[in-house]
């Protein structure tokens, strides 16, 4: 028959294993505290901002926060026609063959602009990271950009901070 343990007669049984137990509730605790922290103040701001299809400016301009995120850029013959966004929905037809234009991550010299995923590698400052976005589209929203920045940094692995 099979005696299953429970973790408060392990502890009795090995006092050292206590200290290990109690070492990583409060680091769980810790971290806990954080991403909740996080998440407040990301309620916040978009509270402050109104996020989602009612926001005119955030949908008109969505391509542009859409490409100052992104890791790579998206090169097609677009078919001018077709590519509005006059009744709320964009249709978007490819002629031909895609291309991703992808950035090296060595950069060429000191006075070279950053792109796509450099931005990611060569700054993990997030107001660095603001400002090269803004510099790339001075008319988007700044507090729209921290919202997107930290939602992409929590929810994505590859933007994950280190």
């Amino acid at each position: 028959m099979t005696k299953f343990i429970t973790l408060k007669e392990i502890e009795a049984e090995y006092p050292e294993r206590e200290n290990e137990t109690v070492k990583v509730r409060k680091k769980r605790q810790c971290n806990i505290r954080q991403v909740r922290k996080r998440f407040l103040n990301q309620q916040a701001r978009e509270e402050s901002i109104e996020v989602g299809p009612s926001n005119e400016p955030y949908i008109t301009q969505i391509r542009a926060y859409n490409q100052v995120l992104a890791f790579t850029s998206l090169d097609v013959n677009l078919n001018e026609e077709l590519a509005n966004a006059k009744k709320r929905i964009y249709i978007f037809r490819i002629q031909g063959k895609l291309y991703y234009q992808i950035s090296i991550l060595m950069l060429r010299d000191n006075n070279q602009k950053l792109t796509f995923a450099q931005i990611y590698f060569y700054d993990l400052n997030m107001n660095n990271q603001l400002q090269r976005r803004q510099e790339i589209f001075s008319n988007l929203n700044a507090e729209m950009l921290i919202i997107l920045q930290d939602e992409l940094s929590v929810n994505n692995p590859f933007v994950e901070q280190l």
